[in-house]
């Protein structure tokens, strides 16, 4: 039985593959402008701690409106499990109080998706 990291980049690839597309509808992954800051919001895409890569800004890209560069850049469903340091098979540990080991942007990118462009998102930043 395939693991849940193989099965999650499978569907990954299958969402973004063109030819799964119609020709009116196609789709194409740029993850360079994926995390833009919109005009305005500069300042959400500061980074406050060390210990979680992400920012605000990147995560709101993400929510509203949906965007799928956006989400894949970040890691696709296996980088913010990685950064905010949860199991995605059990989530949060309720004994967890601090937490002391730093998780670069770069590990926490899933497989599959370049980690090059997506340290060259956030050290514009």
């Amino acid at each position: 039985m395939p693991s849940l990291e193989r099965m999650v980049i499978a569907l990954e690839t299958k969402l973004v593959s063109a030819e799964n597309l119609s020709p009116s509808h196609k789709f194409e992954v740029n993850l360079h402008d994926a995390l833009t800051p919109d005009p305005g919001t500069k300042g959400m895409f500061r980074r406050i701690s060390r210990l979680f890569p992400y920012t605000p800004g990147g995560l709101s890209k993400i929510l509203n409106p949906k965007n799928l560069n956006g989400f894949l850049a970040l890691g696709g469903l296996i980088g913010p499990g990685k950064t905010l340091h949860t199991n995605r098979k059990v989530g949060l540990d309720l004994e967890e109080s601090h937490i002391s080991v730093e998780i670069s942007f770069g590990k926490a990118v899933a497989p599959g998706t370049s980690e090059r462009v997506s340290w060259t998102l956030f050290a514009r930043f």
